[in-house]
């Protein structure tokens, strides 16, 4: 038998039915007896699965073989299953655990009422209950949260449905990060003792990047504002984060803002000090770092603008991939190449249009291609560019598009192959209020960009500044929103986790919240990602000592 979780609108796009057929699905409806106007009341409400196949289980006796497909595609997990009450077999009420009380190796069951067509010999339209079967990790048990079963995972590994509304406005379960993923600032002693390093306004975590088995976390605000770049490493044996170093500008002093913006690729850290003063000029100055060997950081070289002038804010955002460093400044991008001898050299400057502002003040760099953002004030928009190596090693603009208008703003940047995802945390939804949004620009397979989605969260409010951060990596999508109030306080902060399914849509599947919030912590403030990891900042905790929270994205969509 066959549970298809699919809204009548959609159904011939997906399952072959057409038009005709869909007519008559309504004359067979008057056979259960359905009116016309119910009909139309279970079609306005049948929002179960818009954005990719229908679910098709195939119940069998046992139930265990429901969950053996442990071929994970990166964006969804075989841990869960939806079947219909009619269908769900016996066996299974000798493995129940109740919702709210966790047993190892057992399978949590949660009831929920949808409106779907069942086949059963003639399709008729009916409320049906429906039962989330969700097996719980021996080793790591998690108590099902109450109300949470919205996403529907079919046993064959590749369908998510979602309970309502359209693709950029769904909403997915509450998931609580952990206190034990919290990582906050440490520091060696003279005797090689790791000790607490957290002081009051360091806002450690305001900024932080990851690569590998490794991350990298400024503290801007650390020793008067003269500021710092912490670099931790996963120990898998123990399955924590580590401190590897501490770094510090040598020729660092107070007001430096050292740490105010980080990047990392594979053994280099890329660190940017925005108000370096040496000698009181407040050039900004871009500090490399290397990692060799024995893994040791050393500080490798310091870069500056071969045309800087006070107050340009050089270092104001930094990127890094492979053979390259991008730098931005208050109207220009800088690119640096390493030459024959491992240095880096200024390569090119491109310069922002002379109608525009922020141009360099946020961007991303991935395979081969830098993205940007700058605001029109004469046309009252926001602009998204982006820029592409070309044979002969020139940087090229090969895109440029308005994403919003002046009252939006622009908050970060994430690239990620064909991938660019814009935060715009005080732009206007639908009701003119500043929910914030991430707009979501694809190249297709021609090697066109364009625009393809904006997101909004499903469970927005005014205010939540949703898109202040952001981190793409392949089918996954983290969005902070440091203002969203809830059940930990005010401004407590949060996350949301979307992936792309097989229609490359992107849906919204988890709310990320952290167990030991309070108010105006600003959880979800910055944002990374790399391999399955990501990390969450809340920059403004404890007195704005900081800290980040470290996770992956199978144990969160593990529930």
């Amino acid at each position: 038998e066959e549970a298809i979780l699919q809204g009548p609108e959609k159904m011939h796009d997906v399952t072959g039915i057409d038009e005709t057929k869909h007519a008559n699905m309504k004359e067979k409806s008057q056979v259960a007896n359905i009116p016309d106007e119910s009909l139309a009341n279970i079609e306005e409400q049948t929002h179960i699965e818009r954005f990719s196949r229908p679910a098709v289980v195939t119940v069998t006796p046992d139930i265990s073989s429901l969950f053996q497909d442990a071929n994970r595609t990166g964006q969804h997990n075989s841990d869960r299953v939806l079947l219909p009450e009619a269908v769900l077999p016996e066996a299974v009420a000798v493995d129940i655990t109740v919702v709210g009380k966790v047993s190892k190796n057992a399978i949590t069951i949660d009831r929920c009422m949808v409106y779907c067509f069942i086949a059963i010999g003639i399709i008729i339209i009916a409320p049906v209950t429906y039962f989330l079967l969700t097996r719980n990790s021996a080793n790591d048990p998690k108590i099902f949260p109450s109300g949470a079963p919205t996403v529907r995972i079919s046993s064959n590994n590749r369908t998510v449905s979602y309970p309502s509304g359209a693709p950029t406005e769904s909403k997915g379960s509450i998931h609580v990060i952990s206190k034990n993923q919290k990582i906050t600032a440490k520091d060696f002693n003279s005797l090689g003792q790791i000790v607490n390093d957290r002081e009051r306004s360091n806002w450690f975590g305001r900024r932080n990047a990851m690569f590998g088995d490794s991350i990298a976390i400024g503290a801007w605000g650390f020793n008067n504002t003269k500021g710092a770049v912490y670099i931790y490493r996963e120990n898998n044996s123990k399955k924590k984060w580590e401190l590897e170093v501490k770094l510090v500008a040598l020729d660092g002093i107070s007001g430096d803002s050292f740490g105010i913006t980080v990047a990392m690729y594979a053994n280099l850290v890329v660190v940017g000090a925005t108000q370096e003063q040496g000698s009181n000029s407040r050039l900004g100055m871009v500090y490399i770092y290397l990692r060799d060997a024995r893994r040791t950081w050393v500080e490798s070289q310091k870069i500056l603008a071969s045309d800087g002038n006070y107050g340009d804010g050089f270092g104001v955002n930094v990127g890094a991939s492979e053979n390259l460093i991008v730098v931005g400044s208050y109207g220009k991008l800088y690119f640096f190449e390493p030459n024959s001898a491992g240095k880096w050299e200024e390569a090119q400057i491109i310069v922002g249009e002379s109608d525009t502002t922020e141009f360099g003040r946020r961007l991303a760099t991935s395979n081969g291609l830098v993205t940007t953002t700058a605001f029109d004030p004469d046309r009252n928009e926001r602009i998204v560019y982006i820029f592409a190596r070309t044979s002969n090693k020139e940087w090229k603009q090969i895109y440029q598009g308005v994403a919003g208008y002046y009252g939006d703003s622009f908050s970060e940047i994430s690239m990620s192959n064909d991938t660019v995802a814009v935060g715009s945390d005080f732009d206007y939804d639908s009701s003119e209020k500043q929910t914030g949004a991430v707009h979501i620009y694809t190249r297709g397979h021609t090697g066109v960009w364009e625009k393809t989605q904006k997101l909004v969260a499903g469970d927005r409010q005014e205010n939540d500044e949703f898109g202040v951060a952001l981190a793409v990596l392949g089918s996954y999508l983290v969005v902070g929103a440091y203002g969203d109030d809830n059940d930990y306080g005010i401004d407590a902060g949060a996350a949301y986790l979307f992936t792309r399914n097989s229609s490359k849509v992107w849906v919204e599947v988890e709310k990320l919240l952290v167990e030991d919030g309070e108010d105006h912590d600003w959880f979800g403030g910055s944002a990374s990602a790399s391999g399955n990891s990501f990390m969450l900042g809340t920059q403004t905790d404890d007195e704005s000592r900081g800290a980040v929270y470290v996770t992956n994205f199978e144990s969160v969509l593990r529930y």
